[in-house]
């Protein structure tokens, strides 16, 4: 019996390539992206749009070669070498894709907006959306987002009084924007409103009690707020590392080292998550809070990561409020070795020893 080999199509190739995302996975992109060349569906609109989408984070100049190389160009492949280079921070370069295109949609406009708004320029954004030409709830999420943000509870609140109509990310925005501005109970009384909730949502409301210093409260959210987490997990919900992060900065504020600790480990264990150098630091700020200052060391100086002088400020300052002077001393010649022009590390351990 002879075989027939068998080529994927167009259709597996964009299934593959959505796939392959974020630095882990491109070593495997780059090896579809070789078998698509010699398949010569390279330069097919949708095959070049996903490979831009797959290089636009962190690997612009090989999203800029397949769009250049591309004959034809759709408004889909506009979009994407787009949020490319917003992506990666280039807003004068994305400004000038953006007049380049020969049309545009309100992919392209939301994208712009959001792109300036995360690279710190919201003077721009706010002007792109009031010339935007046609603005759909996720262009008004967008801005009221960026507003909150940039902690402009004023402009915040017209913004969202002014939309005409909100959901889930609308109303997450906004208690945000309470919260960050030392409005507890307006904070509370958005969330209290809110038809629906999620782990967004949550954790908010939790951090905004604890970043101002009500840690009953936050405890009390925060213990109401793990029944939703378990139930969400329970109906297939899979937490990214983001969520995982607020869970744990929640859990350093509240003094919940039992809880902290167990989602830490059920990130790696259950769900197969690999925590970055802010989970960790995350890790060291909830066991430094508490006093677990030898657990703390032991996680600096055991991390898959270079530990970095804010680690060892991070302890430092644990010591000084448990008075642990041995471990502060170790923790300051760290941070000086790393930082010699920190000068404030000698205050903090001047604290520890006196």
């Amino acid at each position: 019996m002879k075989l027939v080999p068998i080529f994927p199509d167009e259709g597996a190739y964009l299934a593959v390539l959505r796939a392959c995302v974020g630095p882990a996975a491109l070593k495997e992109g780059k090896a579809i992206h070789a078998a698509i060349v010699r398949s010569a569906l390279e330069k097919r609109p949708s095959v070049a749009a996903a490979l831009i989408n797959m290089y636009a984070k962190g690997h612009l100049e090989k999203a800029k070669f397949v769009f250049e190389r591309m004959p034809e160009r759709s408004l889909v492949s506009w979009n994407s070498i787009l949020t490319a280079y917003l992506q990666n921070g280039s807003v004068d370069e994305a400004k000038v894709v953006f007049d380049r295109m020969p049309e545009k949609d309100v992919v392209s406009w939301n994208a712009l907006l959001a792109g300036y708004a995360q690279n710190g320029h919201f003077g721009r954004a706010k002007e792109v959306f009031e010339t935007m030409p046609g603005r759909r709830l996720s262009s008004w999420n967008a801005i009221l987002a960026a507003s909150s943000e940039e902690g402009m509870l004023v402009l915040a609140k017209s913004v969202f009084e002014s939309m005409p109509e909100w959901n889930l990310v609308s109303a997450t925005a906004m208690l945000t924007a309470y919260a960050q501005n030392k409005h507890l109970d307006q904070a509370k009384f958005m969330f209290d409103r809110m038809p629906e909730k999620n782990i967004v949502s949550w954790t908010a409301m939790v951090s905004g009690y604890a970043q101002n210093g009500s840690l009953r409260l936050a405890k009390s959210l925060f213990d109401e707020g793990l029944g939703l987490f378990a139930r969400m997990v329970a109906d297939g919900f899979d937490p990214d590392e983001v969520g995982v992060m607020n869970i744990l900065s929640g859990c350093s504020h509240a003094g919940d080292v039992a809880t902290g600790h167990s989602f830490f480990v059920s990130m790696i264990r259950d769900h197969e998550l690999k925590p970055s150098k802010q989970h960790y630091s995350c890790v060291i700020d909830l066991l430094g809070r508490a006093g677990y200052l030898g657990d703390a060391r032991e996680v600096i100086a055991n991390m898959p990561y270079a530990p970095e002088a804010r680690d060892w400020s991070c302890l430092l300052g644990a010591c000084r409020n448990h008075k642990q002077a041995v471990i502060g001393a170790s923790a300051a010649m760290n941070v000086l070795k790393l930082n010699p022009a920190r000068s404030s590390s000698y205050e903090l351990l001047a604290g520890v020893v006196t």
